[in-house]
């Protein structure tokens, strides 16, 4: 059974980085850009344990385990956002910021070649502007997204410097809401001397919330009040739409027939070849597109640098409870260029917005937990 949720923050959400914190590590506590789906995996799990067993005993343990969690994405009355693709450009020209595509180039034997492994093809900007690369917004709506997965334009794709923000469609994180907190002693309950230490959150506007989707044995409903991330923020629970997790009609229909097909992850990707899914073959660049039998090869990917992906397990059995080991992961908004060699054609309604990730082992699996939620579009 699959069900919808949002999350509305009612505090700034915490979600720090891998580097330490505390006695000795230093009394930062760094935050990450945005949320890796394992903090809506465990945030969600531990909400549906509650509902059913507060003890949380070890055969309810494992059937939390089994739930399948997307998310978190932000969301608001429009639909969901998306990261940022990593193939879209923003260039600097005045006042003005405006984007502009990466595609593959077919490099000639003239041109001397790449450094690149075999079969892969550079991408490059399609039109040489000659000004300055600009930062762009973190996040684009479904709509915006949608236009760029089937054109790769945007209408009215532009940002003006100094305002007071992008162009609908769009959306920033806003600057870390930072505070500094007291270690309190615990026989007189007053501050302990020197011992301060900052914490960074994400404040959240009004109407903006975190989407979330798990499907699995247990159908309960969490309600209420939960705890997110560091520091125990609250969040309250309430029914999502089931219809923004569903391919636009526009991108079914635009990928009807079509073979060059782009794959940009929605969420972190955890893939058994680091940057490369291990259901790509490393020499051959050929593979299966999991959970179909569309058959593709690579000709092209837009990587941005690695990110760190840790925890802590509050799992006590098995000897389990603790820190959880760094695993980097492909970041959000990674994109795959593929063209169909063969098998079915792509199920666009069957893979939008699933996990492509492979990384499975006998403490994490990463497609359950949300790693690598694939968004589908056409390059050319």
């Amino acid at each position: 059974m699959t069900q919808y949720f949002e999350l509305e923050p009612h505090d700034p959400l915490i979600a720090r980085d891998s580097r330490p914190f505390g006695a000795g590590g230093g009394n930062r506590m760094r935050p990450v850009k945005w949320f890796p789906p394992s903090v809506g995996a465990g945030t969600a799990r531990t909400a549906v344990g509650r509902s059913v067993d507060k003890s949380f005993p070890p055969d309810l343990v494992e059937r939390l385990k089994a739930i399948e969690v997307a998310g978190p994405l932000p969301a608001d009355v429009s639909g969901l956002y998306f990261p940022a693709p990593a193939d879209a450009i923003w260039l600097r020209d005045g006042g003005v910021s405006r984007v502009q595509r990466q595609a593959p180039l077919e490099v000639s034997e003239e041109a001397g070649g790449t450094d690149l492994p075999t079969g892969l093809l550079p991408i490059h900007l399609e039109k040489q502007a000659g000004v300055k690369p600009a930062k762009g917004p973190d996040f684009w709506s479904q709509e915006r997204m949608a236009e760029w997965l089937l054109t790769g334009n945007l209408t009215d794709g532009y940002l003006k410097s100094g305002g007071a923000g992008p162009c609908g469609g769009f959306w920033n994180v806003p600057a870390f809401d930072e505070r500094w907190h007291v270690m309190l002693r615990a026989d007189s309950r007053t501050a302990e001397d020197q011992r301060l230490f900052l914490t960074s959150g994400i404040p959240f506007p009004d109407g903006l919330r975190l989407a979330m989707r798990w499907s699995g044995e247990l159908d309960n409903a969490p309600e209420g009040w939960s705890t997110v991330g560091g520091e125990r923020r609250l969040a309250r629970w309430l029914p999502g739409d089931g219809t923004m997790w569903a391919a636009p009609a526009a991108i079914r229909s635009g990928l009807e027939g079509k073979t060059r097909l782009r794959m940009v992850l929605a969420t972190p990707g955890m893939f058994q070849g680091g940057w490369l899914p291990g259901w790509i073959d490393g020499r051959s660049y050929e593979g299966i597109i999991p959970g179909t039998g569309t058959r593709v090869t690579l000709r092209a990917a837009a990587v941005g640098r690695w990110a760190a992906v840790s925890g802590f397990s509050m799992e006590k059995a098995a000897g389990k409870f603790g820190r959880r080991p760094i695993r980097r992961v492909a970041p959000a908004g990674s994109v795959y260029y593929l063209e169909q060699t063969g098998g079915e054609p792509l199920p666009v309604d069957k893979v939008w917005l699933q996990p492509v990730s492979d990384v499975q082992d006998g403490v994490f699996d990463a497609a359950r937990d949300g790693f690598g939620l694939a968004l589908w579009g056409l390059w050319t």
